[in-house]
Order: structure tokens, then sequence, then C-alpha cells
């Protein structure tokens, strides 16, 4: 009769779909809908039919997302993680990604499943581990963990490989001990035969120059490789990367700042990626301002981005061309009177830019130009506002130009 009972319950209960439907159509007194609902979940969590209770955590980690917490249901999401279903385990891996934390009581009693799930050759349930694993490391599941995620950097399986990067990754921010072990690791990865797996350790690579630039330095010949065969094969989500992480190198190694003009003016003159252009160009204005053929080149490019009509590139182009002029002020010179357009476009963040942009080139020679500039364009913003009175005129006071 148990079983009967069981087997009955588990055909009735509520689905996560009829959860979903139920909410919205209970939508006038939705927050006492939920609240009597998590009460009955919260029952079925306590089932002894595994259906029934992995059932009920899915439902739990859809309602955690409107604010409910699952604390109280750990160990039920700690029992669903470790059943030997994947069906089971995947609801059960979800549900500790998104709401175990490192103050989660039952957090210790994962360490042995995620070894176990890890090692065990299954390859599902090895890339779930993985995702919730870079998701909810602390320094003791680093500390226990970090030998299985190493061994999985060598997977014959390129999705194992790319998640084993991103869980190594955010292992090591959990235990910085860690990262001497495994950078050498990544650097490997770098001459991976998959471009997922590749874009990945070029990624990882970037999240660490960002931090420790002195300690991915070594590999800089790797990086530079890369650089210049991606171009070949259009790689361009790499490229970005690629360039990013040598925007950190450059200002610390001279020499590499060098090697660096060949490659980037050849992509600054044959992409067409908005992207990689900016990355590009972002790379010169930080390492690269020695070389002028690559400041000439930038600077160009940048006034393409100015010249774009989508406000988002126009943005883009004045941030940069503001960082450029900073330590090459002369470069601007190039540039006047598409800022001086800027001041019209309709987009308050573009105007504030290029305003900023307008006192760097301002000099006694061309005050005048210029002031006159502004006035006609206060006089404009004066005769739009309809707070101004039309008879109202503006007054510059006693100001007097030499």
């Amino acid at each position: 009769m148990e079983i009967l009972s069981s087997a009955s319950k588990a055909i009735f209960q509520e689905s996560l779909q009829d959860l979903v439907k139920a909410i919205r159509a209970n939508r006038r007194d939705e927050s006492g809908f939920m609240r009597k609902k998590l009460e009955e979940i919260r029952e079925e969590c306590r089932s002894t039919d595994p259906n029934i209770k992995a059932n009920a955590v899915l439902k739990l980690t859809y309602l955690q997302m409107f604010g409910n917490s699952m604390s109280s249901s750990s160990f039920h999401v700690l029992e669903v993680m470790s059943r030997a279903e994947f069906v089971s385990k995947r609801i059960g891996y979800l549900a500790v990604a998104q709401s175990f934390h490192p103050q989660t009581d039952v957090l210790l009693l994962t360490i042995n499943q995620f070894k176990k799930d890890l090692t065990n050759g299954r390859i599902l349930d090895c890339s779930v581990a993985l995702s919730a694993l870079s998701k909810i490391v602390t320094e003791d599941l680093g500390k226990e963990c970090s030998t299985d995620v190493m061994i999985l950097l060598n997977s014959s399986r390129p999705m194992i490989r790319k998640k084993a990067l991103v869980a190594a990754y955010k292992l090591t921010i959990s235990y910085p001990e860690a990262l001497n072990v495994f950078l050498p690791k990544f650097a490997e990865r770098l001459e991976d035969s998959h471009p997922a797996v590749l874009c990945t350790a070029v990624t990882v690579i970037c999240e660490v120059a960002s931090k420790k630039p002195e300690l991915v330095l070594p590999y800089a010949p790797q990086l530079y490789d890369l650089l210049e065969e991606g171009n070949s094969k259009n790689n361009n989500w790499m490229l970005i990367k690629v360039a990013k992480v040598m925007s950190f190198l450059a200002p610390i190694e001279p020499r590499l700042a060098k090697k660096l003009v060949k490659p980037l003016c050849n992509i600054l003159s044959t992409t067409r990626a908005k992207s990689l252009l900016y990355e590009c160009a972002r790379t010169v204005t930080t390492g690269l301002l020695e070389y002028e053929e690559a400041v000439e080149l930038a600077s160009a490019r940048i006034g393409d981005f100015i010249l774009e009509k989508d406000q988002n590139l126009k943005y883009l182009g004045l941030h940069s061309l503001k960082k450029l002029v900073q330590a090459r002020p002369s470069t601007i010179n190039n540039h006047r009177d598409l800022i001086l357009e800027c001041l019209d476009d309709d987009d308050y963040g573009i105007r504030l830019q290029a305003l900023e942009l307008c006192v760097v080139f301002m000099s006694s020679e061309n005050i005048r130009q210029i002031a006159t500039v502004f006035l006609e364009k206060m006089q404009m913003g004066s005769e739009s506002d309809p707070s101004t009175s039309h008879g109202d005129s503006l007054d510059v006071g006693p100001f007097s130009f030499p």
C-alpha cells in the first residue's frame, strides 16, 4: 500500500510547469500564493520518494529566484545531488550552484560528492560538478578538489577541458596558493586544438594578467604567436582577449611593446570588427605610446569611431581619444572638427565627453573661434528651452576677447 501511495503521489505531484502557470494565474496575491506553495513544497522535500524530492528541489530552486530562501532545505538538496540518476543529480547541482554560499551549513558535506563525480569517469556527472564547483568554490573545496580539477585539464573531451579551466581559475581565487601550480597548466591549453578550449584558456590568462601581470609575462611568446595566428584565422573573439592581455603586459616589458607594433598595426589596418579595433587601439594607448606608427593608426581608427552614427561607438571613440590625448596631446589636432560636431549630439554623455576634449585643444590662437562656437550653442540652447522667454537674450557680461 505504501508503494502504491508513493506512486500515486508522484503521478499527481505538481510539476515545475504547473507551478509557473499557477503563479501567473495568481498575480493579485502572488506573495501569499508563494508562501502557501513553499510550505507544500518543503513538505514534499521530506518525502522518501527520490523523484518527488527531486521535483520539489527543482521547484524550490525556481522560487528562490523570487527571493525566497532555500536554507531550510539545504540537506535535501544534498540528498538529490547525491543520487546516481543524472536527472536528479543535475537538479541537485543546479540548486547547489544557485543557493549554496560559503556560510551554508552543509557545504563541507559536498566535498566527497564533488570528488566522486569529478573522478567517476562519467562525462555528464563531471560536467555538472565542474559547473557547480566554479560557482561555490571555497578555500576548503579548493584544497580538496584542486588535484582532481588539474587532471581534468587534460581530459579527452573539449567540454570537460573548457569547464575545468573555468573551475580552476575560480579555485585559484578562493585558494590563491594553487595559482602557481595551475598557471603552467593554463599556458599548456594555449596550444589546444579545440577553439573553444583555446578561447577559454586565453580568457582565464587575461583575468590573471589583469591582477598579476608579472606572473603571465613568461608566457608572452605563446600569446604573441596567437596574436599573429589568430589574425590569419579571423578568430576575433580570441584576438580581443589576447590584445587585452598585451595591454597589461606591454607597460612592464618594453621589449614586448616593440614586438607588438607590427601585428597590432596589421590588425588596425585590416580588420572590420569594431570590438577588436577598439581593444587594439586601447592596447596602443596603454603600452605603445613611444611608437609613432602605432599611435597615428590608433588615432585614425578612433576617429572612425567618432564618425559612427551609433552613439555607443561614438562615445567609445571620444572616451578612447580622451585617454590617448592625456599622453599624446598632439593627436587631438586631427579631430577638432569632429569633436565640435559632437557638441550638437542628442546624447548628454557624448556632449560631455566632447566638451572635456575641447579644453585639451583650446589655446590662445583658437580661443576666439572656440568661444564663438560655445556662445552660439548656448544661444541655441536658450532658444530651444521652453522655460526661457523669447524676449531674453544671452548676456555674456563684460567678457572680451584679446
